[in-house]
């Protein structure tokens, strides 16, 4: 692997702006990479934007641009216009006044970086995160974390001769070209990128984990530790009830489960919940729990993250990106087992999460 962080002590600038917290609510994903980072000795800086469709408290600011340290993790804080829907015009203005305002942000002021990782789906920031890298130093990751405009295209059903999918086509293959490291979530990526333009040893796969060091801060919900019955076998899923995430898949595998072999919960919500309570197979197991899936995990012996199947990205139309990426991404074989701990889907320790930001060049 390349080492884009070339200190044992660095400076690393992560943009996304629907970063949030455990105060703010989602996305997760850079606080427990960052927090993790920075119990490493590295300095982290997180650079998000105030409104996001996931945040359940959006930060409070007065200005244009607010800094304030959350569990040691530096949080730049760029004001931008709500939005209701995640997918309307109204989302597609907030990308861009947030990529449009971090051309003024302070930099003078933050520690300068040794790398700075920029994350998508907005692919807008890149050519300003291409620019500082080039102007401070320091070395570009691109995460990709959901391929647009593939994803658009495919799920929504957009013309690639769209202007906004013609325009989004050109900032991703940009950011494969310009990117010293390109990282995802999705193990079975490469191919695509190759297709538009990255060189296949830019790519390193880096999933999501979980810390199970850290105490829940709440139970789950009632309804939801109701749906855990003891003694059974639990395969858990927590995030988005959407058509990226393909669930239906995991509701039809209930169909080949003996009554007593196991059982399966789904936790979240979204557009799907009503066709998937359809689709479960037995009228007394038709729950499809809304809601968050804090405290789920302790509870739960197979959790299945949010982890994108096959509508998330398509190489070429036809090859499937979800957990078909060669032995590191296969669920089970990655996962690490115990009588106390639950299944993850794959596991990922902190040590990995640094030496696959900490690359070498």
């Amino acid at each position: 692997m390349l080492e884009l962080v070339p200190k044992a002590s660095a400076v690393i600038w992560m943009i996304n702006q629907y970063a949030g917290s455990p105060r703010h609510g989602m996305e997760y994903r850079h606080y427990y990479l960052a927090r993790a980072l920075s119990e490493q000795g590295h300095t982290v800086v997180v650079v998000s934007g105030t409104r996001s469709h996931l945040f359940t408290q959006p930060p409070r600011v007065r200005k244009r641009y607010t800094s304030e340290v959350i569990d040691g993790v530096t949080y730049c804080w760029v004001a931008v216009p709500d939005y209701e829907r995640a997918i309307s015009v109204r989302r597609v203005f907030n990308m861009a006044v947030f990529a449009l305002r971090l051309t003024r942000v302070p930099v003078g002021r933050l520690p300068a970086p040794d790398a700075i990782l920029v994350s998508s789906p907005s692919l807008f920031p890149l050519p300003v995160a291409s620019r500082w890298a080039r102007r401070l130093g320091a070395r570009l990751v691109f995460e990709v974390r959901d391929i647009w405009p593939l994803t658009l295209r495919e799920l929504g059903g957009l013309s690639e001769r769209h202007p906004l999918m013609a325009l989004m086509q050109r900032f991703e293959d940009y950011g494969y070209r310009r990117a010293d490291a390109v990282v995802s979530v999705l193990p079975a990526a490469e191919a695509h990128m190759v297709s538009r333009g990255m060189d296949r040893r830019k790519f390193h796969y880096l999933p999501n984990g979980v810390d199970l060091k850290r105490p829940p801060t709440q139970s789950a919900a009632p309804r939801v530790q109701e749906a855990i019955r003891p003694g059974r076998f639990t395969v858990g899923f927590v995030g988005t009830l959407g058509r990226a995430n393909v669930l239906e898949t995991l509701i039809d595998a209930a169909r080949l489960l003996g009554p007593d072999e196991a059982q399966i919960v789904v936790v979240g919500h979204g557009p799907e919940r009503d066709q998937l309570v359809a689709r479960a197979p037995l009228p007394g197991e038709r729950e499809v729990h809304p809601g968050r899936g804090r405290g789920f995990v302790g509870a739960a012996r197979a959790v299945r993250p949010n982890g994108r199947g096959r509508g998330r990205a398509r190489a070429g139309r036809a090859t499937p990106h979800g957990w078909d990426g060669g032995p590191c991404a296969t669920p089970l074989g990655s996962a690490r087992r115990s009588t106390d701990t639950p299944y993850l889907l794959p596991a990922c320790s902190r040590g990995a999460w640094g030496r696959r930001l900490a690359l070498r060049g």
